[in-house]
């Protein structure tokens, strides 16, 4: 349910529908998740932790100048959840929503969709 690899998604900031893409590679073991990523503000680096029996991850997303705090579920879609700004870095809060999921996931569904159009059974 959590694969090692190219992840993708998009965070939301609160009351703004835009969705901002970001590129993630991820590696999970052990109830702990790291991984690099790149979005609209820059690179960044992951750190955190999961639970697959309450399916709850945690994790800070840390760009050079800030980091952002991340709170998710697990399901068959994915992860996705609420972040926020670190207050003590910022003099302001910031919020919003995320969802990300394995690339390998996507393409797949893809792929099998394509089949089904194709063979008629859609």
């Amino acid at each position: 349910m959590l694969p090692d690899g190219e992840w993708e998604g998009f965070y939301l900031y609160r009351d703004n529908s835009h969705k901002h893409m970001m590129s993630l590679m991820m590696r999970f073991g052990a109830g702990t998740l790291e991984g690099t990523g790149f979005d609209d503000i820059g690179p960044f680096s992951l750190s955190g932790t999961f639970d697959m029996h309450t399916m709850t991850c945690t994790w800070f997303k840390s760009y050079r100048t800030h980091q952002i705090f991340y709170s998710g579920h697990i399901d068959e879609n994915g992860i996705w959840g609420q972040w926020r700004s670190h207050q003590s870095e910022m003099s302001f809060s910031l919020k919003g929503g995320f969802h990300i999921w394995p690339i390998k996931q996507h393409q797949e569904e893809e792929a099998k969709l394509a089949k089904e159009v194709m063979s008629g059974s859609f």
